[in-house]
C-alpha cells in the first residue's frame, strides 16, 4: 500500500491541522512493538546496573557521595553540606590557589566558610524524599542516581520511538523499533557515562532523563486531544526537573516549549483562548522552577545567576575560549579510538593523537577520554537521510510534482525540530579547553532520534517503491549501522574513565578478557 494511504500530505496539512476534529490515529500493532521493546529495555537496564557497579551489583568502595552530602545538608535545614572547610584552608590568603589542593573538597564551591555543591539540587531533593519516605539514613553513593536516571532516560526514549512508530503513516515493523530503542540506550557515550557514575554523571543523567521524559509527554499532548493540557503540564514539569539537575537544560527547554506551542497553535484550531491555556500549561511549571532556582542561587551566593562555578575549589575551572570550539567539535565527531583483537576490542583514548587536519590552539588539552561519535555511532550518519528527505521534498515542491513518498508529517517535523533543540545542551562545553566524552551525552540522544526519523523514512520508501532488492539493501544498512552502534557503545563503556571494570573488578575483567579475546597479543 502506498504511503499516501497512511498519512497526511504536507499539502493538506494546514487544512487538517485547522480542523477541530483533527486527531492522530494509532496503529493497532502497537502491542507487538511493545512485546519486542520490553526485553530490550530490560536487558539494557540490567547492563547499566552492571556497568555502574563494575559487575558487582552492589556499592563500590571509594565511590563519590556528593549528592548524598547535599541531601543530608537539606535534611539538616540548610543549603550547604555538613562537611566544613578546614580552619587551615579558611586561614589562607587565597584558599582557591592550587597550592591548597590537599585541603580542598574537590570541585565543591567554597563561599563564606561553607561548602556548597554547584550541581543541580533536584537529585539531592529526590534522595531526601526517598530517605524521608523510607526512614533511611544510609549513605547512597552517586552510582545509584546515575544508573536510575539513565534507566529513566532509556524508558523515555523508548516511549518516544514507540509513539512515533505507532502513527498510521509510519507503521514501522517491531524489529526496527526494538533496534532504534537499543541504539538510543547503547549509543556511545551513554554506557560510557554510566560506567563511571560520579556526581558529574549523575547530574548529566538526571538532566537527560527529564529532558526526554518531557519530550515524551509533549509528544503525547500533541497527539492526544482529550488530555493535552495534562500532558503539557507533565512535560513542563519534567523540563523544570531537567534544568534542576543540569543547568545547561535552560538552553534547549525554551526552544522545546516554543516548538511545542507552535504546533499546539494549529491543533487548537488557532483559537486564542485554547492556545493561551496550552501555553500556560507548557510554560508555567518551568517558569516557576526557574524562579525557584534563582532564589536558591541567591540564598547561597547572593546572586540569582551564580550557580557556584565561580567559587569552585578546582584545577579545572569551567571557562573557555572560542578558539577551542572547532577542536572540540572535531574531537567529538572524529577523535580516534584504538581497535584491538582483545576484549573489549574498542578503547576510548586519553592523551589521544591530535589530527593534522585542523589547527590545535595552544593550551588545548587531550588528557580526557574521547571517541568520535561518527566513528563509534554509525547510526548518527543516518540523520543525513532526513536531510535528504527535506531536500527532496523542497525540490519536488519547486517543480510542482512532489511525490507522496516525500511528504513530511506534523509529528515527524516536530520531533526533528525538538531533537535538534536538545543538542543545544552541549553548547556550553564547546569553548572549554578540553573535550570530555561525557559532554557528548548532552547531544547524542537528539542525534539518535533525528537519525531514527531518517531510518523510518527509508523503510517507508521501500514500501512505496515495492522493489525487493532496494528493500533488502535498506534493511541491511539499517541493521548493520544499528548493530555497530550498539556493540561498539556497549564495549567502549569498559574503557570509561579510570577503566572501572578493570580496576574495581579485576577478576571479572580477566575472565571476560580470557573468554572473548580473539588473540593473545599484549594490549
Amino acid at each position: 500500500m502506498g504511503r499516501a494511504a497512511h498519512g497526511l500530505s504536507t499539502s493538506t496539512l494546514a487544512a487538517a491541522l485547522g480542523s477541530p476534529d483533527f486527531s492522530l490515529a494509532v496503529s493497532p500493532s502497537t502491542e507487538r512493538r511493545l512485546v519486542w521493546a520490553l526485553p530490550v529495555v530490560l536487558a539494557i537496564s540490567v547492563y547499566y546496573v552492571f556497568l555502574a557497579s563494575a559487575g558487582t551489583f552492589r556499592d563500590l568502595p571509594q565511590q563519590l557521595d556528593y549528592y548524598d552530602r547535599m541531601c543530608e545538608g537539606f535534611r539538616h535545614g540548610h543549603l550547604y553540606i555538613l562537611q566544613a572547610p578546614s580552619p587551615e584552608l579558611l586561614e589562607k590568603a587565597d584558599p582557591f590557589a592550587y597550592s591548597n589542593v590537599n585541603l580542598w573538597l574537590w570541585d565543591a564551591s567554597l563561599y563564606k566558610g561553607h561548602y556548597y555543591m554547584y550541581w543541580g539540587p533536584v537529585p539531592g531533593l529526590l534522595l531526601l524524599a526517598f530517605k524521608v519516605l523510607t526512614g533511611s539514613h544510609e549513605r547512597i553513593t552517586d552510582q545509584w542516581p546515575t544508573a536510575l536516571f539513565m534507566v529513566g532516560r532509556l524508558i523515555a526514549g523508548a516511549g518516544i520511538v514507540l509513539s512515533l512508530a505507532s502513527r498510521v503513516w509510519t507503521r514501522q515493523p517491531a524489529w526496527i523499533c526494538a533496534l532504534a530503542i537499543a541504539v538510543f540506550g547503547l549509543a556511545n557515550p551513554s554506557p560510557f557515562v554510566v560506567a563511571r557514575p560520579h556526581v558529574y554523571e549523575a547530574s548529566l543523567a538526571g538532566g537527560q532523563c527529564f529532558l526526554f521524559l518531557g519530550l515524551f509527554w509533549a509528544f503525547s499532548g500533541l497527539t492526544t486531544r482529550a488530555s493535552r493540557r495534562l500532558f503539557f503540564l507533565l512535560s513542563s514539569l519534567s523540563w523544570a526537573l531537567a534544568a534542576g539537575c543540569r543547568v545547561t537544560a535552560f538552553l534547549p527547554v525554551p526552544l522545546l516549549i516554543a516548538a511545542t506551542a507552535g504546533f499546539a497553535w494549529h491543533l487548537s484550531s488557532r483559537s486564542p483562548k485554547r492556545f493561551a491555556y496550552d501555553c500556560l500549561a507548557l510554560g508555567a511549571p518551568f517558569a516557576v522552577a526557574a524562579c525557584a532556582y534563582g532564589a536558591y542561587n541567591y540564598a547561597r551566593f547572593e546572586s540569582v545567576i551564580e550557580f557556584g562555578q565561580n567559587y569552585q575549589v578546582t584545577r579545572q575551572p569551567f571557562t573557555g575560549n572560542s578558539a577551542y570550539v572547532v577542536p572540540n567539535l572535531f574531537s567529538y565527531f572524529f577523535a580516534p579510538v584504538r581497535w584491538s583483537c582483545r576484549f573489549p576490542f574498542v578503547n576510548i583514548l586519553d592523551h589521544r593523537p591530535l589530527s593534522s587536519l585542523i589547527e590545535w590552539p595552544l593550551g588545548y588539552e587531550s588528557f580526557e577520554r574521547v571517541g568520535g561519535i561518527l566513528i563509534t555511532d554509525a547510526w548518527c550518519w543516518l540523520v543525513l537521510l532526513w536531510i535528504w528527505r527535506i531536500a527532496e521534498y523542497l525540490w519536488g515542491r519547486r517543480r510542482g510534482d512532489a511525490r507522496s513518498s516525500s511528504n513530511i508529517e506534523v509529528d515527524e517535523l516536530w520531533l526533528f525540530i525538538c531533537s535538534m533543540a536538545t543538542v543545544v545542551s552541549i553548547v556550553p562545553a564547546l569553548p572549554l579547553w578540553e573535550a570530555s566524552m561525557r559532554y557528548v551525552e548532552d547531544a547524542v540522544g537528539g542525534l539518535v532520534l533525528a537519525s531514527t526519523l531518517g531510518v523510518f523514512w527509508l523503510l517507508q520508501r521501500t514500501y512505496f517503491y515495492r522493489r525487493r532488492a532496494f528493500g533488502l539493501f535498506a534493511r541491511g544498512v539499517i541493521l548493520a549501522f544499528g548493530a555497530q552502534t550498539c556493540v561498539v557503545g556497549a564495549l567502549a563503556a569498559v574503557t570509561s574513565y579510570e577503566d572501572p571494570l578493570k580496576t574495581k573488578n579485576p577478576v571479572l575483567f580477566e575472565q571476560l578478557e580470557e573468554w572473548f579475546s580473539l588473540c593473545r597479543e599484549s594490549r
